[in-house]
């Protein structure tokens, strides 16, 4: 198995000292991870806390919980997914499935020298962690999901009940926009790439800093159509202009998010959502978790202003939801006047939530947690 190779790259800010970065190669693509602890030193024994991130993020979105990981003598690793920052970006829509990222989520610990873990997941990240820990309950003994709950294997493919709803995203007269749609087109990602700064802004800015700090103007694109004078017009043109980043990011922390965006691009992120929509491969290969209740120590954490929770019914419904779904009952924290980037924009209430909780399930990681 390859060792992990000290990378040269510019730490970013609130990073330094806390975190080094390495590439390794694990499930037969190049791995680009933070790390809290020395490679080879004494941080490998202790309790490995495995982040997993969502769209349009990468690592540096758990940058503040990597530093309570020091601070609670775990280990924080946050990898870059597939098909984001530094890490490989394969091709074809097939090769982010969900078995392929399980390998590389499995990989990356057995190559750190671990045979089990904590998880915790964001958006796509924590989709991802719930399959993890209904698949693989021993490897992954304890999950904290941000922002997305289960909700059970739906009855029907994810693409097909969008296209349902807002009709066939190639259709240029009558279909109407949904972002999830939108990604599903070739030209998505190269429309990102054009526009990374602005985008990236304005995704970001969809939360309580919109209402603190203003906005410069309106949406560009009121109508409710896919394509206008014939395009498919992107999600952030469809979102108001802020006055300013929220409140949560820093200049610097922003620019680090622009600068990896427009280095790797936009299209290996959406890849994630091509895989399990377009060819709703993850809903084929996952029939036997029909029915599958969730087992283990379970926290979710999300904001009461986050629009998955809205979809999910509102916070009373999708908690009641998420109890009938695991074996035991789950903590669930909601985060009043909060949004979906939740680690970041109430980096201490989460914290406040995740580490009590990773402490109190340490145990079942010290004994035997190593290859």
């Amino acid at each position: 198995m390859a060792k992990p190779q000290l990378l040269p790259d510019v730490i970013p800010p609130g990073m330094e000292g806390v975190v080094k970065l390495y590439k390794t190669e694990v499930n037969g693509i190049t791995v680009r991870y933070a790390d809290t602890a020395d490679a080879g030193e004494s941080g490998e024994q202790l309790p490995l806390v495995l982040f997993l991130h969502g769209w349009p993020e990468s690592w540096y979105s758990y940058r503040h919980q990597l530093k309570e990981c020091k601070q609670n003598n775990f280990r924080g690793v946050a990898p870059d997914m597939r098909g984001y920052g530094s890490t490989s970006a394969p091709l074809n829509p097939e090769e982010y499935n969900v078995y392929a990222l399980a390998g590389d989520a499995i990989g990356l610990i057995n190559m750190l020298g671990y045979k089990k873990c904590m998880l915790v997941g964001h958006d796509h990240g924590a989709g991802l962690a719930w399959k993890l820990k209904l698949m693989y309950p021993d490897i992954f003994v304890v999950l904290c999901a941000l922002s997305v709950p289960y909700s059970g294997r739906s009855k029907f493919p994810g693409l097909e009940s969008m296209r349902r709803t807002y009709g066939v995203e190639t259709d240029k007269e009558n279909a109407n926009f949904f972002y999830q749609l939108h990604h599903q087109l070739p030209e998505a990602a190269s429309e990102y790439d054009a526009n990374a700064e602005e985008a990236l802004l304005r995704l970001y800015a969809v939360d309580r800093g919109l209402k603190k700090r203003g906005i410069l103007h309106g949406p560009e694109i009121t109508s409710k159509k896919m394509y206008i004078d014939g395009k498919a017009r992107g999600w952030w043109w469809r979102m108001p202009k802020p006055a300013g980043l929220p409140p949560w990011i820093t200049q610097g922390e922003f620019d680090y998010y622009v600068s990896e965006y427009k280095r790797a691009g936009f299209h290996g992120g959406l890849q994630w959502y091509i895989s399990t929509t377009r060819r709703d491969l993850d809903w084929t290969l996952t029939k036997a978790l029909s029915g599958k209740k969730v087992k283990g120590p379970i926290l979710f954490v999300a904001g009461g202003d986050d629009v998955v929770i809205h979809w999910a019914g509102g916070k009373d419904p999708a908690v009641k939801n998420l109890t009938t779904q695991c074996v035991e009952t789950p903590e669930c924290v909601i985060i009043d006047n909060c949004g979906h980037w939740i680690q970041q924009e109430a980096k201490e209430e989460v914290n406040q939530a995740l580490f009590p909780f990773l402490n109190k399930h340490r145990g079942k990681l010290i004994e035997g947690s190593k290859l």
